[in-house]
């Protein structure tokens, strides 16, 4: 609205009451030089109205002298040179000015006074401008300012309260309001400001407890939202337009057509101008159908003026129009609410079918409760238990079908429908074993469904040449009867077989044939199953920001029609998209959610995201997580055959258990392999190539990666190819002298957009994971650490882990309890021998590397004892932990616990420490973000990714490690305090405020932290949040006795 005024001579504001205009108004022109005439029936004199007018200006400081005409008279001619005096007087101020009429509703329509302001609006001067606040239509046109651009509007789209600003005002009065009060106060106010205070104070009369029924209570007889409405609204509306909305009331969302057959010939005027005004809506997702406004709806709702035979009559009113307009399911949907069954069942019969396909299935379960007697069983009932099959209730759908599949053989129809709950539960041998039993022969749409189906299934199993015979023999069929429906499940079953075989162009070909096909049919749940397919088939040619967008367009249509089996599979392939570009977090919750979804339909494609969890969890470094998902994931798929599953349970396993059991590793590995050609042949190899070279046998793993290389060209698998190349450098004698193949990886990573991947390959290049001299492995090590993935050993097996592997052999972790890696591995707790030798680890390593006497370390270890006995105990100790340290491999190695007559150390040249690291990751970032560099954020970022807990957990309350425990977590806080307030003046709201959190859980009275945290919300108008934050603030503040700050409003 600020804009508007500042850019038109005249806003019209428009709205009933209730709206919030005049408030609106004000607060915007409260900033300008502005005058407001409240108008009242007395203004209808000419004379009055330009009297008000002068008077208004005149309290804004205007000089205004204007000789008025007799009261009495209302002729232009008499009125109007006052008119121009006023306008000419406007314009000699030489500034901008805003004039706000209040209330124009007021003036009758026939008021001399509109002429002078219909005249004011078109003769003012350049420097004015016009507020015109009424809850009508204007009663004169402004066409021609219009069609200059002169004029804006302001109606109540613009005036509604969203859902944030409903949670602050609701805050502000209830401290203890829930999401799930402010979710119930935003639904049953839709926003209209007056409806929203309303319900605010009668919460805030209302105890805790009694919330819901005082909200209830307001729309019924005595309630005050429905005394408002009464009163302010309905009152003082034409009682065509009241019939109107109680007729809306009733039938919830109409069309103007059926205004139309209900007699409204103006409802294409009528309707728009109403939704101006703020009576009513667009329904949601549909430009087409309007409804009340929810408070209105609320408040009609519960009247009795009509009744239930009139109301019945108005539904089967709607339910003609829709019917002869080919809308079945808004049809069906009004003779269910009317009762009347015979109709409905009719309805159902003929194009039953047809609503699922279209998305309607939940209209159609909605009408299942049909009496018994109109009901046509053999024609409904496969339409019933094919809508319970797309909302996800399987059982129910299969105990449907089974009530009319008497004998064999089946009819194709219920056959081909029957077989798709098998399929969708992945009991891929009861779906076959159901297509066995149709009845084939008619040649029609339901033989070529149960064709495609039965190949599909095939497919799943690895039955390609089945796959091939029947999808032929579906796409003939199809073609035959010219069914659109059957076509395109025929040409998606045909796109699977090509995407299976590697031949992408017929894919993607197969794939728009399918498109034109379903869209032809009127089928969105074919369009749907496309969208999933073709999501699938990007991921496969490595594209995954496009599999992103198809995956939108596939979830919105998902939500619009209930498919539960193809929104889980969307969610899938969804999370898989964000995890290849780098987004984990939100791809383990897309993970999480269409596991839960596949769980909740009973279906065993739970394998396919338990497959990415398990993916997530490995590629982070987090195995034991990774293992237990695969493991998961490879029972379910096991139990089923599904091949794809399969495989990649089998190559994930295989990558994570070679660091504590090759052997298993490698029979993974040839287990995957042994499935043959498919989706996840390459993955197979490259499996396998890799767990050869962590298990030193690099001339195998150069055999696999040549095979996988080969196959992924025939395929255009590109991120395949990347791998392919990457462990071909990895396995060489000479790695570098493949500096080549390893920089063209990298490039097909940097091309494909994977982060994670790319950053492998660049640390591939520079020949190092860790300490790195090259700029752009320092980079890589630092966006590896963004994304939180680990780099350092135990990493299950693939390029990270040979790098680590070769650059450091042992590397001790003191952040959180003590670990200490050789090879990669873990060291196992027998080869320590006692608690001793760890605890002589510990305290080395909290030396910072300096050496520590012998006296004193005997002391440590053995306090008050003899040292003339102890001696030769240490001799020992440092016997065994020089064994436990020391890598396996070829002599002449560096010592890594050093020591002589007088004292013992680590040498931290050759063994990694993750504090040591941490601290020299942090030092560099704090002075860069002390000398401002653009570099720092990065840095930081890289730094606290470094830091997994406080220094030697597991050893809280020895004196020796409370030093370096100290420093490393002040460090810490301070790298978090950096990186709160960079991100914050960097208006990077979401990861500041998850760092600001971060610090306020090691220090929870942190105070500049709280009020960082709360000023970015604010900044980012999260207000809600902001205020939520700043309550924990104030409560801190109180424990220690300190003055809050005032809430920062900017």
């Amino acid at each position: 609205m600020r804009r508007d005024i500042g850019r038109y001579r005249v806003v019209v504001v428009t709205g009933v009451a209730g709206w919030g205009k005049t408030t609106a108004v004000m607060q915007v022109v409260r900033e300008r030089s502005a005058a407001c005439l409240v108008i009242d029936r007395r203004h209808a004199h000419p004379a009055r109205f330009v009297g008000g007018l002068a008077d208004a200006l005149r309290q804004r400081g205007c000089d205004v002298s204007v000789p008025l005409p007799e009261a009495g008279s209302a002729e232009e001619r008499v009125w109007q040179p006052a008119m121009d005096q006023l306008c000419r007087t406007l314009e000699e101020l030489g500034r901008e000015l805003v004039v706000v009429f209040d209330d124009l509703q007021e003036l009758p329509s026939d008021a001399a006074a509109l002429r002078v302001l219909a005249d004011l609006c078109r003769g003012a001067p350049e420097a004015l401008r016009l507020v015109l606040i009424t809850r009508h239509q204007l009663p004169f046109s402004l066409t021609r300012l219009r069609g200059r651009g002169l004029v804006g509007d302001v109606d109540t789209r613009q005036l509604e309260l969203d859902r944030g600003e409903v949670e602050v005002l609701l805050r502000a009065e209830v401290e203890k309001a829930s999401a799930g009060l402010i979710d119930r106060v935003w639904e049953c106010t839709g926003g209209w400001p007056a409806a929203v205070r309303i319900a605010i104070d009668a919460i805030g009369r209302t105890g805790e407890g009694k919330w819901a029924a005082a909200l209830d209570a307001l729309v019924r007889p005595g309630g005050r939202l429905r005394e408002y409405v009464l009163e302010e609204v309905l009152a003082c509306e034409p009682d065509r337009v009241v019939d109107l909305l109680r007729q809306l009331a009733v039938l919830g969302c109409v069309s103007v057509s059926v205004c139309r057959g209900l007699g409204w010939e103006d409802a294409a005027d009528l309707l728009p101008e109403l939704a101006r005004r703020g009576l009513v809506r667009t329904a949601d997702g549909d430009a087409g159908q309007w409804s009340l406004i929810r408070p209105l709806a609320g408040v009609l709702s519960s009247e009795s003026v009509m009744t239930t035979q009139d109301a019945a009559a108005l539904h089967r009113t709607a339910a003609d129009v829709y019917r002869r307009e080919g809308d079945y399911a808004r049809a069906l949907r009004h003779l269910t609410t009317a009762a009347d069954y015979r109709a409905a069942a009719r309805l159902l019969a003929e194009h039953g079918e047809a609503m699922v396909e279209s998305g309607h299935g939940d209209v159609v379960l909605a009408a299942s409760g049909v009496a018994p007697a109109e009901v046509d069983r053999p024609r409904i009932t496969p339409v019933l238990g094919h809508a319970r099959y797309v909302r996800g209730q399987l059982d129910e759908a299969m105990a449907a079908f089974d009530a009319v599949a008497h004998s064999d053989p089946l009819d194709a129809g219920l056959a081909w429908r029957m077989g798709l709950i098998a399929f969708a539960r992945a009991e891929f041998d009861e779906a076959l074993t159901i297509f066995r039993r149709a009845e084939l022969g008619s040649a029609d749409a339901d033989e070529a469904q149960l064709l495609a189906w039965a190949a599909r299934t095939h497919l799943q199993v690895g039955h390609r040449d089945r796959c091939a015979e029947l999808v032929a023999r579906a796409l003939a069929v199809a073609h035959g009867c010219g069914d659109q429906v059957a076509l395109a499940t025929a040409y998606s079953a045909h796109a699977d077989l090509a995407i299976h075989d590697g031949d992408r162009l017929r894919g993607e070909a197969d794939l728009a044939a399918a498109q034109r096909a379903a869209q032809a049919g009127g089928s969105l749940l074919q369009q749907l199953g496309i969208d999933v397919t073709r999501a699938f088939h990007l991921l496969e040619l490595g594209l995954p920001h496009q599999a992103l967008r198809e995956t939108g367009c596939a979830l919105r249509m998902a939500e619009q029609s209930g498919h539960a089996t193809l929104a889980a599979f969307a969610l899938t392939h969804r999370a898989t998209a964000e995890a290849r570009i780098g987004r984990m977090e939100e791809a383990l919750c897309d993970f999480r959610a269409a596991r839960d979804l596949f769980a909740s339909i009973g279906s065993r494609f739970i394998s396919r995201p338990l497959c990415g969890i398990a993916e997530a969890h490995r590629v982070r470094g987090e195995l034991a997580q990774a293992a237990a998902a695969y493991q998961e994931a490879l029972e379910a798929a096991e139990s089923h055959h599904e091949a794809y599953s399969l495989s990649y349970a089998l190559t994930g396993l295989a990558r994570v258990s070679v660091i504590d059991d090759p052997d298993a590793a490698v029979d993974y590995a040839d287990q995957a392999v042994a499935l043959g050609p498919g989706h996840r042949q390459v993955q197979a190899l490259l499996t396998r190539g890799w767990v050869a070279l962590a298990t030193n046998e690099p001339d195998t793993a150069r055999i696999h990666a040549s095979h996988a290389a080969a196959l992924a060209r025939r395929r255009r698998d590109r991120p395949g190819l990347a791998e392919a190349l990457e462990l071909t450098v990895l396995a060489s004698p000479s790695p570098g002298e493949h500096g080549v193949l390893a920089a063209e990886a990298a490039q097909i990573w940097q091309e494909l957009g994977y982060p994670i991947d790319h950053a492998f390959a660049q640390l591939i290049v520079a020949g190092a994971a860790t300490h790195v001299t090259s700029a752009a492995a320092e980079a890589a090590v630092r966006l590896l650490h963004q994304h939180r993935v680990r780099t350092t050993p135990p990493q299950a097996a693939g390029p990270l882990a040979v790098l680590l592997h070769r650059e450091r052999r042992v590397s001790i972790r003191t952040l959180g309890a003590l670990q200490v890696f050789r090879d990669g591995k873990p060291v196992a707790s027998a080869e320590w021998h006692s608690k001793k030798a760890r605890q002589l680890v510990r305290i080395l390593t909290a030396r910072h590397g300096r050496p520590i006497a012998r006296e004193q370390l005997m002391e440590l270890l053995w306090p008050k004892e003899d040292p003339a006995r102890t001696s030769n105990r240490l001799s020992v100790l440092l016997s065994t932990v020089r064994t436990v340290l020391q890598p396996s491999g070829a002599p002449g190695q560096p010592v890594l616990l050093v020591s002589d007559r007088d004292a013992v150390w680590l040498d931290l040249d050759h063994v990694d420490v993750d504090v040591e690291c941490f601290l020299a990751l942090a030092g560099p970032a704090l002075d860069a973000h002390t000398r401002g560099s653009a570099a720092a954020t990065a840095q930081l970022i890289t730094a606290e990714a470094a830091y997994t807990g406080d220094f030697l957990e597991d050893t809280p309350y020895q004196e020796w490690a409370i030093p370096l425990r100290e420093e490393a977590r002040t460090t810490y806080l301070n790298v978090l305090r950096a990186l709160t307030t960079r991100l914050r003046d960097a208006e990077d709201v979401d990861r500041m405020t998850r760092y600001a959190l971060r610090l306020l859980a090691y220090d929870a009275y942190d105070e500049q932290a709280h009020l960082d945290l709360v000023r970015g919300l604010v900044r980012a108008r999260r207000r809600g949040e902001a205020r939520r934050r700043y309550r924990v603030y104030c409560q801190r503040m109180k424990q220690l006795d300190v003055t809050p700050a005032p809430f920062p409003n900017r």
